[in-house]
């Protein structure tokens, strides 16, 4: 994303944020409507010329989700790793893990959800990105292992343990476990006052369900489970909070948890020793313990 683009989209941000709140204190209802729709809002971010490159050479097929066509890429030979990118995220970030992970004989598949990358839409949410990711495990056989990236990560998760076919080895990077605190923090940001907050809360609920929060954080759902599934995050990551893996680590029973240091939130799926951490777990799953 050039320099333009990222200033408009924080001056939008902003302006909307201010908007909502000058609306609040008319209708909240009205500023609750805007700001879900705001939330569930993506918005397309360029790829590089490397990305460009890596899906250049790819095996691109798409299938039909919901009534959206997403958008699907190849790489090598089956089994395959599913590969599901973080909010706003593409296939294309994924570059260094697929050829690392090719290079060890892996075949890749990647995905882009509603309003990600080529796929169609404009919006989606943590419990679409879990169908979509339930729909691909349980109907592409050659599917055996997974790795999502924050966004991506939780949605995974959630698909992962609804899919009627068991996966083994999984990687979650950057993950989000608390989908409430989630939809907190995002308050907090828009400064909504509670009238607000509980209308927004509301429309949550009344679209996903009233245990919507349960059935879309890891943090609930890990205490059910026992999966030797590889948690990383980087001491550094200012976007999620390091103490959400830590405490997933501890809930989820037989998982592996992973900590770098010094690469934020995005520079992970591209750094060194988080790269060779994913494919060393693929090659040899290890048992529980923590790692730095």
């Amino acid at each position: 994303m050039s320099k333009i683009q990222k200033t408009y989209s924080r001056l939008f941000a902003k302006a909307l944020g201010h908007c909502i709140a000058a609306i609040q204190v008319v209708s909240p209802t009205m500023s609750a409507r805007i700001a879900y729709w705001w939330w569930r809002r993506t918005r397309r971010v360029p790829s590089s010329e490397k990305e460009s490159a890596l899906k250049a050479r790819s095996e691109r097929t798409s299938i039909i989700f919901e009534n959206t066509r997403i958008q699907l890429y190849r790489w090598g030979k089956p089994p395959y790793i599913l590969l599901v990118p973080g909010w706003n995220g593409r296939a294309g970030q994924f570059r260094n893990i697929v050829e690392n992970l090719e290079h060890s004989g892996y075949g890749l598949l990647a995905c882009e959800p509603p309003g990600h990358g080529e796929s169609d839409g404009s919006a989606t949410s943590i419990l679409q990105i879990a169908r979509l990711v339930t729909q691909l495990v349980e109907t592409q056989s050659e599917i055996t292992g997974f790795i999502g990236h924050s966004a991506g990560a939780i949605g995974g998760f959630i698909g992962l343990l609804n899919a009627g076919k068991n996966i083994e080895k999984a990687v979650f990077i950057g993950m989000p476990v608390d989908t409430r605190q989630m939809l907190e923090t995002y308050c907090q940001q828009l400064n909504l006052r509670p009238a607000t907050r509980q209308f927004l809360t509301e429309r949550f609920l009344a679209q996903h369900g009233i245990d919507a929060f349960e059935r879309s954080s890891p943090i609930v759902l890990a205490r059910q489970y026992a999966r030797p599934w590889l948690i990383i995050h980087d001491k550094q990551d200012r976007i999620v909070n390091p103490g959400q893996a830590v405490e997933l680590h501890n809930r989820l029973s037989l998982s592996v948890y992973y900590e770098s240091n010094g690469f934020g939130h995005f520079r992970t799926l591209h750094a060194a020793p988080v790269l060779s951490r994913i494919c060393d777990y693929f090659n040899e799953i290890s048992p529980k313990k923590t790692e730095s």
